[in-house]
């Protein structure tokens, strides 16, 4: 299991492969989550929009977009998608151990959670 703390995010991390619990490299997830952070940051007066006022997210970095998308799916004209921050952040962190060859990611970003298995087995959060 790992912990991290950079910033706003506060992340546990605990990931498998080959079936055999494996602690993920730090240095390579603090540096994807700096560059998450740089794009949130650097697209903030966007997504301090509100969700429907966002008509063109194509030209967001993707997380961004990933955010925007889940504001616009569950109150587009009262959330903003700083609202799916954490889980957004969550998310891209286990797509890039799902890329990298793990059996298991969960990501924990403040209670945000992203969970991905490809083992015969019983997850439980």
């Amino acid at each position: 299991m790992l912990y991290l703390e950079q910033g706003p995010s506060s992340l546990v991390i605990t990931a498998r492969k080959k079936g055999e619990d494996t602690e993920p490299d730090e240095g390579t997830i603090l540096e994807l989550l700096t560059r998450l952070q740089r794009e949130i940051r650097d697209t903030l007066p966007v997504l301090r929009l509100k969700a429907e006022r966002v008509v063109n997210p194509r030209h967001l970095p993707w997380v961004a977009r990933r955010m925007v998308e889940a504001a616009k799916m569950v109150a587009p004209s009262e959330l903003t998608a700083m609202s799916a921050v954490a889980g957004a952040v969550s998310e891209e962190i286990k797509a890039c151990f799902v890329a990298e060859g793990f059996d298991l990611a969960l990501v924990n970003n403040g209670g945000d959670i992203a969970a991905y298995s490809a083992l015969d087995e019983t997850v439980s959060i």
